[in-house]
């Protein structure tokens, strides 16, 4: 025995369930069958095949995992040209270099606020190699 579910042609909506021996179910005109149990309250039929109705949410995810990856290029970032800079470095900076550094830093923690597409991240650009005393 097979489960199957009928959905409306229409809605997408699932109507009835059942088991049958083979998949020949009779069905009125305006109704699709589809073989396995879908149930409502999580499957609609889309372009003829069932489909999760909580796409939504699976969407939300992934643009929290897109956010979660921009955090994580951002702290890399503030990382390799912030944090490694010392006291002593800093306090060999002229005026220039330290606004240089401090607008860096300060665009990057902007990008959540600043950016509405974690896909179309505009990074600022890094300040000078040599300021931060990287080789």
């Amino acid at each position: 025995m097979k489960d199957y579910t009928v959905f409306d042609a229409q809605t997408g909506e699932p109507k009835r369930w059942g088991k049958a021996s083979d998949i020949t179910v009779q069905a009125a005109a305006n109704e699709i069958v589809r073989q396995g149990y879908w149930p409502e309250e999580t499957h609609i039929l889309r372009g003829g095949r069932p489909a999760s109705r909580n796409t939504r949410r699976r969407a939300d995810m992934v643009l929290a995992r897109l956010w979660r990856d921009m955090r994580i290029e951002r702290n890399r970032l503030l990382i390799r040209y912030v944090d490694r800079i010392s006291a002593v470095q800093w306090s060999l900076m002229n005026e220039a270099e330290r606004n240089s550094i401090r607008a860096y830093r300060q665009a990057l923690l902007d990008i959540p606020q600043t950016q509405n597409d974690p896909r179309a991240i505009t990074w600022p650009a890094p300040p000078d190699q040599q300021e931060t005393g990287d080789a």
